[in-house]
């Protein structure tokens, strides 16, 4: 006895036999469907293309006759000779045909032959008007004459012209005549309409090409874009349709070819090979369901040695990842002596921004290529904790932290090749050793943090080794970050003022804003400035500082007041538009505020700050290079800038230094070229008589210093400058280099 599955084959190939037959009929049946829709579309196209022309047919009669129905023509004709009839004609009748409506050429046919063209033919030339005779005789004769002629008679009756234009003589086939006929080889539609009633002798006739251009308008229409014609005896191109012009007489002229739409290529090229894709599947179904059975039970082992993987390493870098490090460092801290490095890519942020992640993947890789190339070994353990950050593992018996960080710095020691572009790349480490400063994996890896902290504080490419000492450190400047980001929150800044004095006249002439913490006294500004640029808070600081020493500065109108501006927030792109904001809230004279930069600005030589600083001028502000000599000075930014003051750095004046021989000179020059080049120089940190008389002889303009007044709030420094002023103006001695600084 045979089993089921055998009984069951025969009726299954049966089965399988019958679908193949249904499918193959009903796949017959879709090309043929497909074959018809094709036809069906390039039939519908060429009778597009036909009622096209039959309309451009029609309204080229319909012009020629409301042309030769105005009252004016006949009177004109009698005076064709005249020039006023000449004007007339060539503006009311020949310019509207052949400029409005395309007509190649534009007469009036008397009974003895043409009588008027118009441009492109010149009225009167004996030659135009003998084409133009030649070009619509035949159209001509059939009007005049009712006798049989080659030409298929169009119908002339054109009910939209009758529905508009009454003829009580009902005459109207012998009115007008309009074919279609080939002129100069090309096919034209030729016109001809009586000008008055219908015994009238005088013709309105026209030609108007079928041209390139009516093609192509015919081709827009109906959205044929590749529409073009042909010569009638060329051969049609390869999966193009085509329309044969033919003249009334029957005779091909022209050939209108394009690319067709093809409906039915979704049944012939989309749902035919699907039904047929179909029937082999279902044949095939059985072998495809096995195979799919051993496809999955494969993806299935691999897709768990996948998820081990990932479970354990960094699929970009193919490094060990965080947990994986966490179980290595569990195995390994509190066992065996040994050094973590957390290392961290310096502006990778501005390279992904810049060049794309793409680049920043493959800097990751590259990356992770030289750290495992240096560090090989069953001593040390490479891993990505994720982004730009890497850790390094090193259990060697040598230990050295030192020597660990001169490794990492040689990492990028080769410029790397990215996306076909060579990038200096800088990296920064924290390294902490266990099991001296991290006796478990969590303190291990705290430490190492804090040293890598330590590390991008001191600046970029450098490594920081964790100590006690360190950790204070970092742990202080933590807590100094937390202090002052509450206190740009809650506004705990206050601004203190110190007057800057014209030695011509030993009056304050200016006041300088000075940023102070409030309830802080021991965090002077350069301390807590580089912090709060660090931490990306300087423009919100800076604003409040502008519109703070803007409103103070209407406690001592006539004195300036100059304000210290940060590299940052020149970079700031709304910082012009923050000054307008507060100068227009205290309606400030822009003439009595000083912007003072520092050197490192002008260094920046971007479009963005040149804008940012000729905009403040262009709006009436002065700008002072502040801390001359402690920089980058360059007599080229004099030349450069329009700076208004110069103020020389009070390293070169305070603590008797102004004494010293080659400082005075220095002093001395710079005094000089600002003299000479109109610049105010004021010299800061004076202390004593000496140093400002010396000055005062030497021609510097303003001082400034604790000999004066120190930085005071703004009451305060309302009094101060009253006193200073009094003072000045109360002596007896006569203002020349001779006379004593007032000192209170």
């Amino acid at each position: 006895m045979r089993n089921l599955s055998e009984l069951k084959r025969p009726r299954g190939a049966m089965i399988i036999a019958a679908i193949s037959a249904v499918s193959f009929v009903g796949m017959a049946g879709v090309w043929s469907a497909g074959i018809s829709m094709n036809r069906f579309a390039r039939d519908s196209q060429s009778r597009l293309i036909e009622n096209l022309i039959t309309r451009s047919v029609h309204r080229n009669i319909e012009q020629l006759r409301l042309s030769s129905s105005r009252k004016e023509l006949p009177e004109k004709i009698r005076n064709i000779e005249t020039p006023d009839a000449l004007e007339w004609l060539d503006r009311e009748i020949g310019a509207v045909h052949a400029d409005d409506f395309d007509q190649q050429s534009v007469g009036i046919m008397g009974p003895g032959g043409a009588m008027y063209a118009f441009a492109p033919l010149e009225h009167g030339s004996l030659e135009k008007l003998n084409a133009l005779e030649r070009h619509t005789e035949l159209v001509v004769a059939n009007l005049r004459n009712t006798s049989a002629h080659p030409l298929v008679e169009r119908d002339t009756g054109y009910p939209e012209i009758e529905a508009k234009y009454e003829d009580p003589t009902n005459r109207r086939a012998a009115r007008w005549d309009v074919h279609v006929m080939e002129i100069d080889r090309a096919p034209a539609i030729v016109g001809a309409a009586r000008i008055g009633n219908a015994d009238a002798a005088n013709l309105l006739v026209s030609v108007t090409p079928i041209s390139a251009d009516r093609i192509e308008m015919i081709g827009r229409t109906l959205m044929l874009g590749d529409l073009k014609g042909i010569k009638a005896g060329s051969p049609t191109p390869d999966g193009y349709a085509e329309f044969v012009i033919r003249a009334d007489d029957g005779k091909p002229i022209s050939k209108l070819v394009w690319q067709p739409q093809t409906p039915g290529n979704a049944l012939l090229y989309g749902i035919l090979p699907a039904m047929f894709a179909m029937v082999v599947i279902f044949i095939l179904l059985f072998a495809i369901a096995v195979r799919r059975l051993h496809v999955l039970n494969e993806q299935a082992v691999s897709n768990s040695r996948r998820a081990l993987y990932l479970a354990n390493f960094d699929p970009l870098s193919g490094l060990s990842n965080r947990r994986n490090l966490g179980e290595y460092l569990d195995k390994l801290v509190g066992r065996r002596r040994c050094q973590i490095a957390f290392v961290d890519l310096d502006d990778f942020k501005l390279i992904n921004d810049t060049m794309g992640h793409s680049a920043g993947d493959e800097i990751v890789q590259k990356i992770a290529g030289r750290l495992t190339a240096t560090f090989a070994g069953d001593d040390y353990l490479v891993a990505r904790l994720g982004g730009d950050e890497f850790a390094i593992v090193d259990s060697s018996v040598e230990r050295d932290p030192h020597h660990l960080g001169g490794q990492i710095m040689q990492l990028v020691s080769e410029k790397l090749q990215v996306e076909k572009t060579a990038l200096t790349i800088s990296l920064s480490a924290g390294i902490a050793q266990s099991p001296e400063f991290g006796a478990t994996v969590s303190e291990l890896m705290r430490n190492a943090d804090i040293a890598l902290y330590a590390a991008k504080a001191e600046g970029k490419g450098a490594y920081a080794i964790y100590s006690h000492e360190l950790g204070r450190l970092v742990e202080q400047r933590r807590e100094r970050e937390d202090l002052l980001a509450r206190a740009i929150d809650d506004y705990a800044f206050e601004l203190h003022y110190q007057p800057i004095v014209c030695l011509a006249t030993d009056l304050p002439t200016s006041i300088e804003a000075l940023v102070r913490l409030k309830g802080h006294h021991n965090l002077t500004p350069d301390i807590f400035i580089p912090i709060v640029e660090n931490m990306g808070l300087m423009p919100r600081l800076g604003e409040w500082i502008i519109k703070t020493a803007f409103e103070d500065s209407l406690k001592w109108p006539g004195v300036h007041t100059s304000i210290n501006l940060s590299p940052l927030q020149i970079q700031n792109a709304d910082l012009l538009a923050i000054v307008d904001q507060h100068k227009a809230e205290f309606d400030i004279d822009p003439a009595t505020i000083i912007f003072e930069i520092t050197e490192g600005v002008l260094l920046d030589k971007t479009q963005h700050v040149r804008s940012v600083l000729d905009g403040l001028k262009a709006r009436g502000y002065k700008i002072a290079l502040d801390d001359f000599g402690t920089g980058y000075s360059s007599l080229s930014y004099l030349g450069d800038m329009n700076i208004d003051r110069l103020k020389l750095d009070q390293s070169f004046v305070r603590g008797g230094r102004i004494r010293e021989a080659r400082n005075a000179t220095l002093v001395k020059a710079v005094i000089d070229i600002g003299r000479n080049l109109g610049i105010e120089v004021v010299a800061e940190g004076v202390e004593d008589l000496a140093e400002v008389e010396a000055l005062r002889l030497w021609g510097c303009s303003h001082v400034q210093g604790y000999l004066l007044s120190k930085a005071v709030p703004p009451n305060a420094a309302v009094k101060r400058l009253r006193d200073l002023m009094d003072k000045a103006r109360s002596s007896e001695l006569p203002r020349d280099r001779t006379r004593k600084l007032t000192v209170i």
